[in-house]
């Protein structure tokens, strides 16, 4: 009886342990599955795999989470770390309304792709040249770019004997039945409509100012409007306006009297060219500029890119940006033209918008590169600071 008695309770306690060993091991099962599924579910959402990311493949989400777990290190959400952060910043600017081309926000549309001759000459390192040149250039840019403006829409748009608007949106919808504007032309907007350049103005205006114009030609001034109307409503909004200036009467600035092209400014800035180009033939390196433009007189010593001087000359890539934008004659110069027209065209950048010239620094985006009301240039001061510090700790070691 007691042999039968300790035998039960070995055998009973035997069947407990088989159970908690059994229970233990699907826990452990469980806890592995749990584990991968998660693992595959945070690999498919922070690698960001949507359907169209499979478009063309034979992948499922679970097949791709494995293959890149076995193919690569870290997370794709490491590897994708700088488009997020980019990411995060629009919808940052998108809330505070700074994204250009979105309603509600301040700017300009982004350009369509014909338009690709389009750089973005007022941004980027060279910001930091045109910063420098803005006390002699932002007022009287400002100015020059309203005065055309004005006086052109000082003249009548209305169509006469002679001429008549061929991109006039009226006269599309002349029958019985009415149709908005905007079903005619997507891009109309009637506030930015009302406030643009026609071809009747220009036709006036291109002749009597004694733009360029080539021989012959009957439709300059459509054509003119064919080539720098962005938004493709028919008109020149100012930003559209200024540009078509610049570019247009880009070889006529420094060579033939014109009205209302910008000549006065151009004059000033051929002045400085010369200047540095000592050895006179008629182009200037990036060295040149970076060397001699120092020398240069300015009415405020705000946003001096020559102030912070190091071993590593940390501006120059200001100069270097701003050549290759410009520079079309030789490599790493610039002829006066290019030095003109490529300062002229970042002033336009900066200083205008769709609906406006801009006469302040609300577009330039100064604040993100300088500190101190502009004396001091932020990534230059964090470039010192950082070299200094190197420099204590390892006299400290």
């Amino acid at each position: 009886m007691i042999y039968t008695s300790v035998l039960n309770i070995i055998l009973n306690k035997m069947k407990s342990i088989l159970i908690l060993q059994s229970l233990s091991l699907f826990c452990l099962v469980l806890l592995l599955s749990t584990i991968e599924s998660s693992r595959s579910s945070n690999l498919k959402s922070s690698l960001g795999i949507t359907s169209k990311s499979l478009e063309g493949s034979m992948l499922s989400q679970n097949e791709l989470a494995t293959y890149w777990s076995n193919l690569f290190s870290g997370t794709r959400g490491q590897t994708c770390a700088a488009d997020e952060m980019k990411a995060k910043v629009i919808r940052a600017l998108l809330a505070e309304g700074l994204v250009p081309g979105i309603p509600g926000t301040n700017g300009s549309k982004a350009e369509k792709s014909k338009f690709s001759w389009v750089k973005k000459w007022g941004y980027g390192e060279s910001s930091y040249l045109l910063d420098f040149f803005d006390p002699l250039f932002q007022k009287d840019a400002v100015a020059a770019f309203k005065k055309v403006y004005n006086e052109l829409m000082a003249i009548s748009n209305a169509d006469t004997e002679k001429f008549q608007d061929p991109f006039n949106l009226q006269k599309l919808n002349t029958g019985k039945l009415k149709v908005s504007l905007e079903n005619l032309n997507k891009n109309y907007n009637k506030a930015m409509y009302e406030i643009s350049v026609n071809a009747v103005q220009l036709n006036e205006a291109m002749k009597k100012w004694n733009w360029y114009v080539t021989p012959g030609e009957t439709d300059y001034a459509a054509n003119f409007i064919s080539k720098y109307d962005f938004n493709g409503d028919g008109r020149l909004n100012p930003r559209e306006l200024i540009i078509g200036v610049i570019h247009h009467n880009k070889g006529a600035i420094g060579s033939a009297p014109c009205t209302n092209c910008f000549q006065d400014i151009g004059k000033k800035m051929d002045a400085i060219f010369i200047f540095l180009d000592c050895n006179n033939d008629g182009f200037m390196s990036a060295e040149d500029i970076w060397n001699n433009l120092p020398k240069l007189n300015r009415p405020d010593t705000k946003w001096n890119i020559f102030s912070f001087k190091n071993k590593d000359n940390i501006r120059t890539s200001a100069i270097n940006d701003f050549v290759i934008k410009n520079g079309g004659a030789l490599d790493g110069s610039i002829s006066k033209d290019d030095f003109r027209t490529g300062l002229l065209l970042g002033l336009w950048d900066r200083q205008t918008r769709e609906s406006s010239i801009v006469e302040d620094d609300s577009r330039n985006l100064k604040y993100l590169r300088w500190t101190d009301g502009g004396m001091t240039d932020t990534a230059a001061f964090n470039h010192m600071k950082e070299e200094v510090l190197a420099q204590l700790i390892a006299r400290s070691q």
